[in-house]
C-alpha cells in the first residue's frame, strides 16, 4: 500500500516529479511475479497513489482492515514533510500550510494508526523532509509499536530525504540481488533486516541521508516476511531429508550442458554413477528390517557422497524434479520414494539439537517437563512414548557423528535411544581412523567402534574390499576430467583416458577427496601435466595439503594465493553449519590472516565467482546463508598447514 503525493494545491509545496519511479522499484520488487506465491504482495488501495486528499488519508486510518493477522504488508508513504508547531506532517495534495491542523495528517498518528493494525509482519517506510523527527512522539505512545511492525523514516529529524534517494538505494541492492554475482545476504527466502537496513543506511549516508527506526523498535536479527530475496529459489527436497540432499547448485553443475559440454541436459552426471554394491547394500539398510548400520572409513573414501545419493533419491520432490535424469539409473540403485524418512547432517551441533531435529520432523509431539526447553529426558521420553510408534518402521540417517559438537554424547543420548525399542532403521556415517593415522595416548576406541558394539550395528567398511574397488574412483577421475568445456583430457581415446584415471586413483589411494582435488585441477590446466614430474609426484604424496597447494601454485600468483588462503582459512575456523558472509567474514579474515591483510566484501565476492569457490559449500544457519569448506581435511590444512600451503614449490 503506498501514499505517493507528488503535486499539491498550495504553491508553497512544490511538485516533486519522479515519485512514481520511486513506487515502481518497490511493485517491482515486491510484486513481482517472480517471487514465489506465498511471497508475492498484491497491491492494496491503488488510488492513494496517486495524489490522495489527506480526508482519503484519514479514512483509510480510521477504517476497519480487511487483512488478517497472517499477512504481511507494507506502507509505503512519500512526499513533503513539514515540520510545524513542534511536530511532524504528511502534507496531501490539499495541505494548506497555513492550516496543518485541518489539511494535513500528523505522522505519528499515521504510525500509530498503521501499527494498531493486525499482522504478523508489518513494514512502513516514510519517505519524506524530517521524518526523523517523528522519533520523540513514537516512543511517547502510552502502548509501544508492537514487536510485529517496523516503521522507519528516510532521514533525520534535521534532514531533507531527496527525491529517488532511498528507493535508488534499494534499487542498488535489489540490482544485485537479483544478478548471478555472489551476494552477502544469501539466498534464503527473506532478507534478514538487520543486513538489509544497515546495508540501505551505509548506503544512504552518501546522499546526507540515514534511516531512522521509529518507537522503541529496533532491526532485529531474524528475516522479515516484508523482505522477499529475489535471489532466492525454492528447494525441492523436503526439509526433513535437506541436511544430506545433494544440492542443487552441485546438480545444475554437473546437469547443465552449458558447465559440462554435454549434449543433453539429461545426461546422467557423475553424482550418481559409481559404488553400486555399496548402494544396494544401502538401499537394503533403508527399507529392511529394524536395525543399525553404520557407514565408515577414512576421510575422503566418500561416506557422505553415497549417503547423500541415498537420501536424495528417496525424496519425491526431487524425484518429480528430475524425473529425466533419475530414469536412467538402474531401478536396484534407486531407494523407494520416501525410503529416509529424516536425514541430519551433525557437524557442529549438540546432541539436544539432532534429537530435536529427528523429532520435530517426524512431527513426533515434544513437550518440556521442567520450564520451556525440552531436557533429552523429555525428548527420550516423546521418542518412546510417541503416538507412531506401533504404525511402522521409520529410517533415520545421521552423518559426520565424529564432526558433532560432542559425539560421545550424541551416541549415548541419541543414537542409543533412538535404536534402543527397534522401530527404526538408523544408518550413520562416520568417519575411522586410517592405518597411519597418530593415536591418542592412552589409546581411545574410534567412534565407529563403539557405535558397532553398543548399537549391535551392521559395519559396512567402505574403504576396504569388497566395498571398495578402484575401478569406482577411476570411474570417478574420467568423468572430472572430461567434465570442464576446455579440459586437455576430454578428447582423449577411451583407453589412453582410463590409464590416467587409473594412474591418479593409483596415487590417490582410497580417497575420493585427492582424486577430487587432482583430476579438477587438471582439467582446468591449459595442457596435459606430466604425472611422472618431481613437483606432481610430490604434491600427490603430500595429500590434501599438497594438491591443495598444487592447485593454488598453478593457477594463481603470490598475491592471490595469500588473499585465497586467508579467506578460506577464515571459514576454516568457523564451527557449526559455517561462516556467514555480511559484515562476519571478513572481520574473521582479517583476524586470521598470515600476513596482516585486510579484506573486505569485494574479496570475498572475488574468491566466490573464481574457481577455487569449489573448496566451499553453501549451507543455511539461523536463516543467515553460511559457508563452510566441502571437506574436513580441507580445515585442518588450513588452519594447521597454512605456510605450507603458501611455500608450495615447483
Amino acid at each position: 500500500m503506498a501514499m505517493v503525493s507528488a503535486a499539491y494545491d498550495d504553491l508553497r509545496l512544490p511538485a516533486l516529479p519522479g515519485l512514481d519511479k520511486e513506487l515502481a522499484v518497490l511493485t517491482a520488487w515486491l510484486c513481482s511475479e517472480e517471487l514465489s506465491p506465498d511471497r508475492h504482495f498484491t497491491p492494496a488501495h491503488t488510488d492513494l497513489a496517486r495524489n490522495p486528499t489527506s480526508g482519503e488519508v484519514r479514512t483509510l486510518m480510521s477504517a476497519d482492515h480487511e487483512w488478517s493477522p497472517d499477512d504481511a504488508g507494507v506502507v509505503f508513504v512519500t512526499g513533503h514533510g513539514v515540520r510545524k508547531h513542534g511536530r511532524h506532517w504528511l502534507a496531501f495534495r490539499d495541505t494548506r500550510l497555513d492550516n496543518v491542523f485541518g489539511t494535513a495528517v500528523e505522522t505519528a498518528q499515521f504510525v500509530g494508526a498503521m501499527a494498531t493494525r493486525s499482522y504478523d509482519n508489518l513494514l512502513v517506510i516514510v519517505d519524506a523532509c524530517y521524518s526523523g523527527a517523528t522519533g520523540e512522539a513514537t516512543i511517547a505512545f502510552d502502548t509501544p509499536i508492537p514487536e510485529h511492525c517496523l516503521v522507519l523514516a528516510s532521514a533525520g529529524a534535521n534532514q531533507p530525504a531527496y527525491v529517488g534517494t532511498l528507493t535508488g538505494v534499494i534499487g542498488e541492492i535489489l540490482a544485485e540481488l537479483r544478478s548471478d554475482a555472489p551476494s552477502p545476504f544469501g539466498d534464503q527466502p527473506y532478507l534478514r533486516e538487520d543486513h538489509f537496513f544497515t546495508e540501505v543506511n551505509e548506503r544512504l549516508k552518501a546522499h546526507g541521508q540515514h534511516l531512522v527506526p521509529l518507537g522503541h523498535r529496533l532491526l532485529t536479527a531474524r528475516p522479515n516476511r516484508c523482505l522477499p530475496n529475489p535471489r532466492h529459489r525454492p528447494d525441492t527436497v523436503q526439509p526433513s531429508r535437506r541436511d544430506l540432499a545433494i544440492r542443487a547448485d552441485d546438480l545444475a553443475a554437473h546437469w547443465d550442458p552449458r558447465s559440462r559440454g554435454v549434449v543433453s541436459a539429461g545426461e546422467l552426471g557423475w553424482l550418481f554413477t559409481g559404488r553400486a554394491d555399496l548402494m544396494r547394500q544401502l538401499i537394503a539398510a533403508a527399507s529392511g528390517p529394524a536395525g543399525t548400520t553404520v557407514v565408515t572409513g577414512r576421510a575422503g573414501c566418500g561416506k557422505s557422497a553415497v549417503l547423500s545419493r541415498l537420501v536424495t533419491l528417496s525424496d519425491p520432490g526431487f524425484i518429480d524434479n528430475h524425473a529425466m535424469q533419475v530414469a536412467v539409473i538402474p531401478d536396484d540403485l534407486k531407494p523407494s520414494p520416501n525410503a529416509v524418512d529424516v536425514a541430519v547432517l551433525a557437524t557442529g551441533k549438540l546432541s539436544a539439537d539432532i534429537f530435536a531435529q529427528v523429532l520435530y520432523a517426524l512431527d513426533i509431539p515434544l513437550a518440556a517437563s521442567v520450564g520451556t526447553v525440552p531436557s533429552l529426558a523429555d525428548m527420550r521420553t516423546a521418542w518412546a512414548t510417541r503416538p507412531s510408534k506401533d504404525t511402522g518402521l521409520v529410517t533415520v540417517v545421521v552423518d559426520a557423528v565424529d564432526e558433532a559438537a560432542d559425539p560421545g554424547s550424541l551416541i549415548d543420548d541419541v543414537l542409543t535411544s533412538l535404536a534402543a525399542d527397534g522401530g527404526i532403521r538408523l544408518i550413520i556415517g562416520v568417519r575411522a581412523p586410517s592405518p597411519d593415522e597418530p593415536r591418542p595416548e592412552p589409546p581411545t576406541a574410534a567412534l565407529s567402534d563403539l557405535i558397532a558394539e553398543r548399537l549391535a550395528a551392521t559395519r559396512l567398511q567402505i574403504d576396504r574390499p569388497p566395498l571398495w574397488r578402484v575401478d569406482d574412483l577411476a570411474d570417478y577421475v574420467a568423468q572430472t576430467l572430461t567434465q570442464a568445456d576446455h579440459s586437455p583430457y576430454r578428447h582423449l581415446v577411451v583407453d589412453k583416458l582410463a590409464e590416467v584415471a587409473r594412474r591418479i586413483a593409483a596415487d590417490a589411494g582410497s580417497s575420493f577427496l585427492i582424486a577430487r582435488l587432482a583430476a579438477s585441477q587438471l582439467a582446468t590446466r591449459p595442457e596435459m601435466v606430466d604425472m611422472d614430474s618431481a613437483a606432481w609426484q610430490h604434491a600427490i604424496r603430500a595429500g590434501v595439503v599438497g594438491m591443495f597447494g598444487e592447485n593454488l601454485r598453478t593457477s594463481l600468483g603470490q598475491d592471490d594465493r595469500e588473499r585465497v588462503v586467508d579467506l578460506l582459512r577464515a571459514v576454516a575456523f568457523a564451527f557449526g553449519r559455517g561462516l556467514p558472509w555480511y559484515q562476519i567474514w571478513p572481520r574473521v579474515a582479517n583476524a586470521v590472516s598470515l600476513n596482516g591483510r585486510a579484506y573486505g566484501d569485494a574479496d570475498i565476492r572475488w574468491l566466490l565467482q573464481s574457481p577455487l569457490s569449489g573448496y566451499l559449500v553453501t549451507d543455511t544457519e539461523d536463516d543467515a546463508t553460511v559457508y563452510r569448506l566441502f571437506h574436513d581435511e580441507l580445515r585442518t590444512a588450513l588452519r594447521v598447514h597454512a605456510h605450507e600451503l603458501l611455500q608450495a614449490q615447483p
